[in-house]
């Protein structure tokens, strides 16, 4: 979990994220071919402007995932802010791995990351 490794030391979050997901195992999808998922979550502290600050974030994410060869896929990137959610989906066609990365703001003093992969089904 680099990329949470970074924004952790970025963002000085207190808290180390919590992997929900290690990845360590196969999960069928389909004509004998086999997948994996990974997942996280960290929460760290709220700008005054949670807003911006998930706009922000993601592009620090965003940046990250670029340097290691991830493309946005902008029709699933959007911001909805009746409910102060990011979510950012990005693709790395070359290693067959899908990354969501979602950034929440409940009106709480956090804001809570999640990252989510999965491989294609290979």
């Amino acid at each position: 979990m680099w990329l949470l490794d970074s924004m952790q030391k970025s963002l000085k979050a207190p808290e180390r994220y919590t992997v929900t997901d290690d990845g360590s195992t196969d999960r069928k999808c389909g004509s004998g071919k086999q997948k994996r998922t990974f997942a996280a979550h960290m929460k760290v502290p709220a700008s005054p402007n949670a807003h911006n600050a998930l706009v922000l974030d993601s592009g620090d994410a965003s940046g990250l995932l670029g340097a290691r060869g991830y493309k946005l896929d902008t029709g699933a990137g959007q911001v909805r802010k009746s409910d102060n959610k990011y979510v950012e989906a990005m693709t790395n066609e070359k290693a067959h791995t899908h990354i969501t990365v979602t950034l929440m703001a409940h009106g709480a003093p956090t804001l809570d990351y999640v990252l989510m992969g999965t491989t294609d089904c290979l």
